[in-house]
């Protein structure tokens, strides 16, 4: 009934969205899941952080933002085009992949950037195709400023950025020129602002460590999921391009070039902060790409009654972790 609702171009179907989340999140104390000393990371998340404070400031800020990316990521794909039918499943797929990990749904520097990462994809992907576009990457190099003064890797979305740049327009230096420049911007204003205003402390590897307050240990049988999980969106990106991408008009094409730019970026950026610090995968980071291609594989006429079962398993296997577990 739940994935039948969001299958369609519905919008009021979102309106589950926070009864979902709600189901997924931890069943501890709100104090377990807030800071217990002083934030650290970059400085917009150490200002937003100070002011929600610790308890239930930090739960509500936490499902906020699932809702919010989650309902984000349906519009830019449905704005985009980029799985051919307007639905709302991406947005049902995230809370529940996110949940998987340790610390999924709580406010990390990672989701707290995300939002501006998708706004700037969509700035980046719906620019015009033959009139000037200087605008549109100016506007996207911004966001993705904004997105970096929260977690520092999200900087290098710069380069899915260029990477969408190259198959949908002609090469004009300026226009890889002008997201970098906004990038820029946003953090020599960030800096200057901080340094004139040093109350808060700027650690810029900070963001990249995960939060001391984990209230649960991943589960063997959650590891094995997730790594299942991670096969088998990898599988659907690959049928995903043999069954839609040689039948697609060029500009469904570009976007979805584009897509699996920015999936590639992401999975890299965490295997940088897994292997390179030691450090556990934020799991927005592998989660908006996943929420993205299974979601497509819910759609009618592609998996059939299996892609809805794998779904309502992965379900169960949250809500035992959650409260179970």
């Amino acid at each position: 009934m739940l994935v039948e609702l969001l299958r369609k171009n519905r919008p009021g179907g979102l309106l589950a969205l926070p009864v979902v989340v709600a189901l997924l999140w931890p069943g501890v104390a709100p104090e377990a899941w807030a800071p217990t000393d002083v934030p650290r990371g970059m400085p917009l998340f150490v200002l937003v952080q100070d002011q929600v404070g610790a308890g239930w400031g930090s739960v509500l800020l936490g499902g906020l933002l699932v809702c919010g990316v989650g309902a984000l990521l349906a519009a830019l794909s449905n704005g985009v085009g980029l799985t051919g039918t307007h639905n709302y499943l991406p947005a049902l797929v995230l809370p529940v992949v996110l949940a998987q990990w340790p610390g999924g749904l709580h406010a990390t520097p990672a989701l707290m950037g995300m939002p501006f990462v998708l706004l700037a994809m969509w700035r980046s992907w719906a620019m015009p195709v033959r009139s000037s576009a200087l605008m549109s990457l100016f506007d996207a190099g911004l966001l993705v400023g904004l997105a970096g003064c929260f977690h520092l890797p999200y900087f290098f979305v710069i380069v899915p950025i260029w990477a969408g740049l190259s198959v949908m327009r002609p090469v004009h230096w300026r226009e890889y020129l002008l997201p970098l420049i906004g990038m820029f911007m946003v953090l020599f204003l960030v800096w200057g602002a901080f340094h004139l205003w040093p109350v808060l402390p700027w650690d810029p590897l900070g963001s990249m460590v995960t939060p001391p307050h984990i209230p649960w240990e991943m589960h063997w049988m959650h590891r094995v999921v997730l790594i299942a999980w991670v096969v088998l969106c990898g599988a659907l990106a690959l049928w995903w391009t043999a069954r839609e991408y040689g039948r697609s008009v060029m500009l469904g094409k570009n976007i979805r070039a584009a897509f699996f730019a920015l999936s590639l970026t992401l999975v890299l950026m965490a295997a940088f902060e897994v292997f390179l610090l030691g450090n556990r995968t934020p799991a927005v980071l592998l989660a908006m790409p996943c929420a993205v291609l299974y979601g497509y594989a819910l759609l009618p006429g592609r998996a059939g009654g299996w892609g809805s079962a794998g779904f309502w398993g992965l379900f169960i296997l949250a809500l035992w972790g959650r409260w179970l577990g």
